[in-house]
């Protein structure tokens, strides 16, 4: 017991540590540089530098591969403090965390020992690659194949809405190696860059998370060595619907964050503004508007973190589900707070030096991308068909 509460004394400590550099990097690197990366939409790589050096692409990775063992609420707690200021560097960074899982879990020790490390330090960008052009939301649909010949795979198809695809050196596929089997028919793969066969066709132009770049892959009869296979034939829709549980409540971090910065913003100019006499927060429109705000904040907060709770003990699909609501309540109250702060500001709220826009934006991509709201409540739904309540 005594070593026990040690260990987590040791991780406490750690995680005040990294959660006050991250401050300073928030506050002295990201916050001066957040705008132009909206507006260039360009990967900051001055910032990945600067990042890379605090260990922060080291933060979902083991410790034996350089990295810091973080448990997974520290993770996403770090997450959500860079999502107040930068949604497009909160997307940069929970990548890293979301494109390794199936590595850590199902990769050989060799192919770990010779990747993760790299992945650690910042040197190599992972990504990770479901959706197909006719398979998004059901993504066993997909229809990328996965040819078996001597020595490996090959592997034939295209992806789409691959973060960081386009400068990723390694990319976890998913592709069918039974089409027969539908989800059970799904192997996963690492293919690397440069790969014959693999090719970066394009990078979409959005309106939102800009800088982080969403590419289409096309994978032309690429060879895949058996070295590099990840898992078992037939176990890739188990690995990939692991590794997007867990992003659901990174997407949900994200939410926090932004819903808190518009918030904050909100709060902030309702308090000074002077209408008819009196600061507007006065006003009993205005004051309950954000009263039911903050609420709603707190309770989406509270639900992500009953989902953490739950995770940390136990991965299972009550854990999945109340992830799933997490994501639904936090990216609601997100949208929510942004829309109604440009509301509360007026004109001024509409200003592009003000950015409740960029938040608003940002946050629509939320409500999409890990699975869609409506894809989320078929999820809940059909749970409390089968099981009922998923808390007591």
């Amino acid at each position: 017991m005594n070593a026990f509460l040690e260990n987590q004394e040791q991780q406490d400590q750690l995680s005040r540590e990294l959660l006050h550099s991250v401050d300073r990097f928030i506050e002295n690197e990201l916050a001066p540089k957040a705008k132009d990366i909206d507006e260039n939409d360009s990967y900051p790589w001055d910032l990945h530098d600067e990042a890379a050096k605090l260990g922060l692409f080291a933060i979902a990775l083991p410790e034996k591969y350089g990295g810091l063992g973080l448990e997974l609420r520290t993770r996403l707690e770090l997450i959500e403090r860079i999502a107040r200021c930068s949604g497009s560097f909160a997307v940069i960074l929970s990548t890293w965390a979301d494109a390794v899982p199936p590595i850590i879990e199902h990769g050989s020790e060799a192919l770990q020992a010779e990747v993760l490390p790299k992945v650690a330090s910042g040197e190599w960008c992972p990504a990770i690659a479901i959706s197909e052009p006719e398979a998004g939301s059901d993504a066993a649909a997909m229809t990328t194949l996965a040819e078996k010949v001597d020595g490996g795979w090959i592997l034939s198809g295209t992806k789409t809405w691959c973060t960081h695809g386009g400068i990723a050196d390694i990319v976890v596929v998913f592709a069918k190696s039974n089409p027969n089997l539908r989800s059970r028919g799904i192997s996963a793969f690492m293919v690397r860059k440069g790969s014959k066969g693999f090719s970066v066709v394009r990078d979409e132009k959005l309106i939102s998370v800009k800088g982080s770049p969403q590419s289409t892959l096309q994978f032309d009869r690429c060879f895949v060595p058996n070295a590099d296979v990840l898992g078992e034939e037939g176990d890739g829709w188990k690995t990939a619907m692991s590794a997007l549980d867990e992003a659901r409540l990174n997407v949900s971090a994200k939410a926090l964050g932004a819903a808190r910065a518009c918030l904050d913003i909100g709060i902030g100019y309702s308090r000074e503004r002077i209408a008819f006499g009196k600061p507007i927060i006065e006003h009993q429109g205005l004051q309950f508007l954000l009263s039911e705000l903050a609420t709603e904040y707190v309770a989406a907060r509270a639900v992500w973190m009953q989902a953490i709770d739950a995770f940390e003990k136990h991965r299972d699909r009550r854990a999945g589900i109340l992830g799933s609501m997490a994501k639904n309540l936090c990216t609601e109250i997100a949208m929510r707070a942004a829309v109604e702060g440009i509301q509360v500001m007026g004109a001024n709220g509409l200003s592009r030096e003000v950015p409740l826009g960029r938040f608003m934006r940002d946050v629509k991509a939320y409500q999409i991308y890990d699975g869609t709201t409506q894809i989320h409540k078929m999820i809940i739904g059909r749970y409390l068909q089968a099981e009922g309540m998923p808390i007591d």
